[in-house]
């Protein structure tokens, strides 16, 4: 290169027939008048060429000898493969805990101010309509209270800090207007005899409580639909242990018809009102294949044989959106099981646990700390150091009295349930793969049979 000129050069390199590479490229001549000349580089003898010389070697390959042949370019390629792999494990399995405490620093730095306002605008919307807001509880008997006392307890006080109405109903006291036997059904009946006194209605198991005091349900709230159900973590369900339900003639109508499918059971480990739910929304919706999933429930035996029937009614809503229901995706509802975390939680994506019942309540240990893998279903740790104070609830500077051992960070909470939704998913498209492969064999049997031949003849 000289002061008033520049040359700028690229080689490429292709592999002739006879396994040897041949460079060839072009080169852009610059001048200082700015313009510019283009050319090819004429290419390069090869090695069968008497004038390949060892300069050139030199200069094409970087050092003397013979150029790559085809298998050293495979096992460089390998070789590289296989560092770059090595390099990105080691990476993960050193720097992961850097990273973990690099997003916490992070997390600790941001202002609270937007969570704060984004509560503070749900509640001037609430305000703003006017929204009557009730949270009901469905008892099998007077008594029940007693088994989901911390779970209930921390339900009523949040709704008295925010204004909702609590109200807890006993099935027996229903029986005359909903005359279903068995309560997780007949709950849902006496939902929507009480909707008529509320603008939305959230129904809550009585072991789902309260972990996030200053979570707001107006932010779950969508007018666009009546019903809103969420996807449970652990497994393809549709939970049918809460929902929010909007007053309107098709919600008490769903409400009504879901309970009524009480004397509509096959007779089988049909999964009571969790299995009903699924086979009672594609009902609501043109359903090509729901003969294969009432098949799945009728031979249902058990939880994984059910799961086959689950799959199969997922499958279907995922092809079809309801103009009334929506379903919230696994991490998007208001709650989730709490031993998906061993009990750990963080304010920032937690709102309700479910399966708190006080059977299973423990105190933790110190090795619990921090230990997100946890005894699947229960037991369970109380999030509170101590527990809510009912004649304090209405305070609304008052917080509760968090156990801050419990509280971790929300990369870390959010990594752990994505290694729960990961597997979820694998699993949901293996029974998915087998149901269909169970489907073109059905279908290959009615064609079969429609041509007057049967398997069984062949």
């Amino acid at each position: 290169m000289s002061s008033n000129h520049l040359s700028v050069c690229a080689t490429s390199y292709k592999m002739t027939w006879e396994l040897s590479w041949q460079p060839s490229g072009y080169c852009v001549d610059i001048s200082s008048d700015q313009s510019a000349s283009f050319h090819t580089v004429p290419p390069v003898p090869t090695r069968k060429d008497s004038n390949f010389t060892r300069r050139d070697k030199v200069r094409l390959y970087g050092h003397p000898g013979k150029e790559p042949s085809a298998d050293m370019l495979k096992k460089q390629l390998l070789a590289g493969a296989v560092l770059l792999i090595g390099a990105v494990n080691m990476f993960y399995y050193y720097l992961e805990g850097y990273l973990i405490r690099f997003m916490e620093m992070y997390e600790s730095t941001q202002s609270t101010f937007t969570m704060s306002a984004t509560f503070s605008a749900s509640f001037s919307y609430s305000q703003r309509l006017d929204l009557k807001i009730g949270i009901v509880t469905v008892l099998g008997a007077y008594g029940d209270r007693a088994k989901y006392q911390t779970a209930m307890s921390t339900m009523e006080c949040y709704a008295i800090r925010h204004n909702y109405t609590y109200l807890v109903l006993v099935a027996r006291d229903y029986s005359k207007e909903c005359p279903q036997t068995d309560v997780t059904f007949q709950r849902h009946c006496m939902v929507a005899i009480v909707l008529d006194s509320f603008d939305w209605i959230l129904f809550v198991d009585g072991d789902i409580g309260v972990v996030n005091e200053n979570s707001k349900l107006e932010k779950f709230l969508d007018s666009t639909k009546d019903i809103t159900f969420y996807d449970r973590f652990f497994n393809h369900e549709i939970m049918a242990g809460s929902y929010l339900v909007k007053r309107s003639a098709f919600s008490k109508r769903f409400l009504h018809g879901w309970a009524d499918y009480e004397f509509s059971l096959p007779k089988s480990f049909h999964g009571r009102d969790n299995g009903a739910i699924h086979m009672w929304i594609i009902k609501q919706l043109p359903s090509p294949g729901m003969e294969l999933c009432e098949e799945l429930w009728n031979a249902a035996r058990d939880f994984t044989t059910l799961s086959y029937y689950t799959v199969c009614c997922r499958q279907i809503l995922r092809k079809t959106i309801s103009p009334n229901i929506k379903i919230l995706e696994k991490g998007q509802g208001w709650a989730r099981d709490g031993w998906l975390t061993n009990g750990h939680w963080n304010p920032k994506i937690d709102f309700m646990f479910h399966a708190r019942k006080e059977a299973d309540k423990i105190k933790y240990k110190m090795e619990d700390i921090g230990r997100l893998d946890g005894p699947q279903f229960f037991p369970w740790f109380d999030t509170l150091k101590s527990p809510v104070i009912l004649k304090d609830c209405r305070k609304e500077e008052l917080h509760w009295n968090h156990d801050p051992h419990l509280i971790l960070s929300k990369f870390t909470i959010l990594q752990h349930l994505d290694k729960w939704k990961k597997y979820v998913d694998k699993e949901f498209q293996l029974v998915a793969k087998n149901l269909r492969r169970r489907s073109r064999s059905a279908r290959t049997n009615i064609t079969e049979t429609s041509h007057g031949v049967s398997k069984k003849d062949i």
